[in-house]
């Protein structure tokens, strides 16, 4: 059960082997957490879809309870257009995955490639808090097609 449940987001970290959801308040603190493993025949969008209504069943939340969606896959993506560009180790049926997480879920859906997620939740509450190299490489590639491009080594000519 998630102490406090308000102001509630669901973060899913989707790659090749498994899917990981997490619940987690305003301050970055996990409430909630579940893993299942993904299959390349399955459809990404349903096996997305399973993991975030586990997660909030398992710790008793409710869709009005949640801000927002986040999600992380190992692919290209168009963070902009909410699109996956391409995902060689997931089954991806349907390109528009935030739009369909959109249909299911009445509240905001985002997507972004894992690796510059990963990134931006480092310099938010990890080992890159206060590395100032590290936002500059964040605020100069947030709007272009994830392909790993937050990490410093991706950024070198």
């Amino acid at each position: 059960m998630v102490r406090g449940k308000k102001d509630i987001y669901v973060g899913v970290d989707g790659g090749g082997t498994k899917i990981v959801g997490l619940l987690v308040n305003e301050q970055g603190e996990v409430q909630q957490r579940c893993r299942q493993h993904t299959s390349a025949k399955a459809p990404l969008a349903d096996q997305v879809t399973a993991t975030i209504d586990t997660l909030l069943q398992q710790a008793g939340v409710t869709l009005e309870e949640v801000q927002g969606i986040g999600v992380a896959i190992a692919a290209v993506v168009d963070s902009r257009a909410g699109t996956v560009v391409k995902a060689p180790n997931l089954a991806v049926d349907d390109p528009h995955l935030v739009e369909r997480l959109r249909e299911r879920y009445p509240v905001p859906v985002v997507i972004g490639n894992d690796v510059n997620c990963g990134m931006l939740a480092e310099v938010w509450l990890g080992a890159g808090r206060g590395v100032e190299e590290l936002r500059r490489g964040l605020r100069r590639h947030r709007h272009r097609r994830g392909r790993g491009r937050g990490s410093p080594a991706a950024q070198r000519p």
